[in-house]
């Protein structure tokens, strides 16, 4: 016996909220993977200084001779450069940048799919700006219409990583460089010297990472930031 159903019980889903759901999906999942990646580094870079250090210990207490304990001290000291400086700045300041990165193109992405699929004639890169990260922005305020008003507090934590994540890779990290004012009176210093994760060189007029939870907070002003712009999209679709 056929059975006749109401066709108006069941609404097509419009295939823009579908797109803003994958873009949603793809950049938590992502996140998530960044910060599983984050932690299981972190975990293995403290296990390789515990194991030099347990290693130094031991071979310090088995020699006697002053010459053999010069040149052991001599090793282990770039060892610990190594192991404790040049591991943990590296991967802290790729994975910045990295992160950094995965914010702006996953902002150009989506600004990419609303023009594909809403045809706005206007696309991110008609729009002036110093990256895609502010022709997004602008995109999303001017073409889309949304406001972003209420979460421009992450957008100011936002900028101010993006400092952070310029004078690394365009200054190798040393933000001394105005010789005429004084290290205090730097650009960066102030924003440096307010983040608990973030430690100054004084001597050199550079800075470092100094703690993961660093990267992670990024992770987690990311996803705020990315949901928020998503669902004010899907809003304003309605």
């Amino acid at each position: 016996m056929s059975q006749n159903f109401d066709r108006g019980m069941f609404k097509a889903t419009p295939i823009i909220f579908m797109v803003l759901e994958s873009h949603k999906h793809k950049i938590v999942s992502e996140l998530d993977s960044f910060k599983n990646y984050i932690v299981h580094t972190q975990d293995n870079i403290k296990d390789l200084q515990k194991k030099l250090e347990d290693k130094m210990s031991e071979e310090l207490s088995k020699t006697s001779d002053d010459e053999d304990l010069f040149d052991l001290h001599e090793y282990y000291e770039l060892q610990h450069i190594e192991f404790h400086q040049f591991h943990p700045t590296t991967f802290n300041n790729s994975t910045l940048i990295t992160l950094f990165s995965f914010l702006e193109t996953s902002l150009k992405s989506l600004c990419d799919s609303l023009h594909r699929h809403k045809r706005h004639k206007i696309q991110v890169t008609d729009l002036k700006g110093n990256s895609y990260i502010d022709q997004s922005r602008k995109y999303l305020i001017l073409v889309e219409g949304i406001n972003l008003d209420d979460i421009n507090d992450y957008w100011i934590k936002i900028s101010n990583y993006r400092k952070i994540r310029n004078c690394i890779v365009h200054n190798n990290s040393k933000f001394f460089t105005d010789k005429e004012k004084s290290i205090d009176k730097q650009n960066l210093y102030s924003l440096i010297s307010k983040s608990e994760h973030l430690q100054i060189d004084k001597e050199n007029g550079t800075f470092y990472i100094s703690n993961y939870i660093y990267l992670l907070e990024f992770c987690e002003i990311i996803e705020t930031y990315m949901r928020y712009v998503i669902k004010q999209i899907a809003d304003s679709s309605k």
